[in-house]
């Protein structure tokens, strides 16, 4: 056999970080499957194996995992939002107890969870608005002669 001129240190070398990077893959596709399922890169690691400088690490060095990455994030973005919006909508059933023991169900619906919903889509129409207006002139100087508590009465509308 001929040799090629590389030292057996190299091809050793070179054999551990092919191994490295193989192995270093074998985590993706089980962390993927339980961000897609946990939701929380934190919990899909445990449930990997993997530290999360690992993954973030991942991500950043390989543009095919942090695709993958991305799209498991849209997917479970959806799933939330879905199960928001169900929560909202249709409601859940609560129990009801008398004297300990249950008498009844009640449907409850989470206007707060609709509402953050309702601003998400149409933030134009309701997220909360904010107008000040100045009708007057104020010199730069002027101002600047102000201390912290007057410039903050000021800005609190109080011009006493």
């Amino acid at each position: 056999m001929a040799r090629t001129g590389r030292t057996t240190k190299n091809t050793r070398d070179e054999r551990r970080a092919r191994q490295a990077a193989n192995h270093a893959r074998d985590w993706m596709p089980a962390f993927l499957d339980a961000f897609r399922d946990l939701g929380t890169v934190t919990a899909a690691c445990e449930a990997a194996g993997v530290a999360r400088r690992t993954v973030y690490d991942a991500r950043h060095a390989d543009e095919d995992f942090a695709l993958a990455w991305a799209d498991v994030e849209t997917e479970s973005t959806e799933s939330m939002e879905l199960e928001a919006r169900r929560r909202a909508v249709k409601g859940t059933d609560k129990p009801v107890f008398q004297g300990g023991i249950e008498v009844g169900r009640i449907r409850e619906y989470s206007d707060t969870l609709l509402i953050f919903m309702l601003k998400a889509r149409r933030p134009e129409t309701y997220r909360d608005n904010v107008k000040i207006e100045h009708g007057g002139r104020v010199k730069l100087e002027q101002m600047t002669q102000l201390s912290d508590q007057e410039l903050q009465r000021l800005a609190a509308g109080d011009e006493s």
